[in-house]
């Protein structure tokens, strides 16, 4: 039997490690995509790092990204309104409107470089999204509280929008909008004293977005909205331009109830431009009724002190005058109450009212809401929530100051009572113009003042009426067209306090050379006022005249 050669029959030490290494390498790899392809890791690995990155993503963007959404929103789209329309009012007591316009994206102008590549990018892949928008509160900034005032709530109907970059969305929106009272009017009062303001507002909002086949909601996202009012939006009428017409006033016997019918004037319509801004033709104010409340006794007291209707007028662009037709009833319970004296008081809740409006120039009651005929139950309890607080600035110094035409005396009589005091007697009457206002059961019935007497320009006493004397009233129509009331006044041994005896002097001997002497008067009179709505006083009108002095 032949020798195996030893180089062929016996392997070499090296050549057993590289085979021993080469096949246990073989079996791992082998090992291992059985167990990749057993366990499915070819699958789930992938998906186990893109939802990390995919987490990471989401993560920043709800910390980060989600609770200012709203401001980035408003930097990278800018919406350019086409047309208001209005479409009436919803049987909840809403406000229907549709806004038609355009919005385009421009995301290169949000200021945060995160939240700007998060629009771009998930712009590129979702390209449009279908929103809804149950709800926006919508807030106002006071400056003085240095907070935001609600100023009402905006249901959205779903909508559609772009999410591209540099994209535009032509956008037709129909919302209902809740005005809240206080936010309103603190906005309607900002605007009245300064037209060309600019409103700083916020909304509150509850966004749901349309994914798959459900809604992603986002809730509270925060929209700041800066609104510039346009110069002259509102042109508010001066003084001059209003003009209001009592028409009749009279009592119901049966209903105890005082009627008066006015109409109110506006030379120039103030909202003719808000009309146009808004792109609308007209709108039909309807017929309301209100409650109308003044300042009780107490402090924080309102009374009841009639109600008013106003009836339904058109807001029109074409119209270069406004005009509004207006009842106010007044029943008298409640004037009763209202020209009571106040309690441990000497004076009415009335009184006060007029006290306003005689020296500091105002008119200050409160509207309420009672009804609005024609409309459900639901609107008329909306607008019986609604209460406006009227402080109207008026210029009745000037007018009270002009009331007063002429006063002066006749069947002047003078005599010396115990031989020394000077005492005069006589009518006292005043000349009022009512510049056009007459009403019915209205006029005065008691008057009181003081007057300085004055012959050939120089001062030689004064009367003092302390006490209230009985005065008839006559209203005369003259053919100027103007209203003159004629108040009369009897006056029995008034006292003269004489200040110039020398003067005083020269007037005696006129009197007895010419048989009379002329002098003149400088009053300032009380009027104590009958009226449908109760008595009050207007204090220190000013008056002057002349009379004829005889002995």
């Amino acid at each position: 039997m032949p020798v195996a050669n030893d180089d062929e029959t016996l392997p070499l030490l090296g050549n057993i490690g590289q085979s021993g290494a080469q096949d246990s390498n073989v079996s791992l790899g082998k090992r291992l995509h059985q167990i990749v392809k057993k366990y499915r890791l070819d699958v789930w690995i992938p998906i186990i790092i893109l939802s990390s990155v995919l987490i990471g993503i989401a993560v920043i963007f709800f910390h980060s990204i989600i609770p200012d959404i709203g401001q980035y929103a408003v930097e990278g789209t800018d919406f350019e309104a086409e047309d208001i329309n209005f479409l009436g009012i919803s049987s909840s007591g809403g406000v229907n409107l549709e806004l038609t316009g355009t919005a385009h994206n421009n995301f290169t102008n949000i200021n945060d470089k995160r939240a700007r590549s998060y629009f771009r990018y998930g712009g590129f892949v979702i390209r449009r999204l279908n929103m809804q928008i149950d709800d926006i509160d919508m807030l106002v900034y006071d400056s003085k509280l240095d907070d935001y005032n609600p100023l009402g709530s905006v249901h959205i109907a779903p909508f559609s929008v772009s999410t591209v970059d540099n994209s535009d969305s032509k956008m037709d929106l129909y919302f209902t909008l809740y005005p809240d009272s206080k936010g309103v009017l603190g906005t309607v009062k900002k605007l009245l004293k300064d037209p060309n303001t600019q409103l700083k507002l916020q909304g509150d909002a509850n966004v749901k977005i349309l994914f798959m086949n459900g809604y992603i909601t986002l809730t509270h996202v925060r929209i700041p909205i800066d609104l510039k009012i346009p110069k002259n939006l509102l042109e508010l009428p001066e003084e001059q331009d209003i003009n209001m017409n009592f028409i009749s006033c009279g009592k119901d016997k049966e209903a105890l109830t005082t009627s008066c019918s006015f109409g109110v004037s506006v030379a120039e319509n103030p909202f003719g431009k808000l009309i146009k801004v808004l792109g609308l033709k007209m709108i039909n104010i309807p017929g309301s009724t209100w409650r109308l409340l003044a300042k009780g006794c107490k402090k924080d007291e309102k009374r009841n002190t009639g109600t008013l209707k106003i009836d339904s007028f058109l807001l029109s662009e074409m119209n270069s005058t406004l005009t509004v037709s207006s009842t106010l009833d007044i029943a008298d319970s409640d004037i009763q109450k209202f020209s009571s004296k106040c309690k441990n008081e000497k004076f009415s809740a009335l009184d006060k009212f007029v006290e306003d409006l005689r020296y500091n120039d105002r008119v200050v009651f409160d509207l309420r809401g009672k009804s609005l005929p024609g409309f459900s139950d639901e609107v008329s309890q909306a607008f019986r929530k609604i209460s406006i607080p009227i402080d109207i600035p008026l210029n009745l110094t000037e007018k009270t100051a002009n009331l007063v035409k002429n006063v002066t005396m006749t069947d002047l009589h003078f005599r010396l009572q115990d031989l020394q005091t000077p005492i005069v007697s006589g009518i006292l009457n005043v000349w009022a113009d009512l510049q056009g206002l007459e009403i019915d059961d209205t006029g005065v019935n008691a008057l009181k003042g003081n007057a300085n007497l004055k012959y050939q320009g120089d001062k030689f006493g004064q009367i003092v009426i302390g006490n209230w004397r009985n005065a008839t009233t006559t209203i005369f129509h003259p053919e100027t067209g103007r209203t003159l009331a004629f108040i009369s006044s009897e006056l029995k041994d008034m006292v003269i306090d004489i200040t110039d005896s020398s003067v005083f002097n020269s007037l005696i001997m006129q009197a007895i050379q010419d048989g009379q002497s002329e002098i003149f008067i400088d009053a300032l009179v009380d009027l104590k006022m009958q009226s449908p709505v109760g008595n009050f006083v207007i204090q220190d009108i000013p008056g002057s005249g002349k009379a004829h002095f005889s002995i």
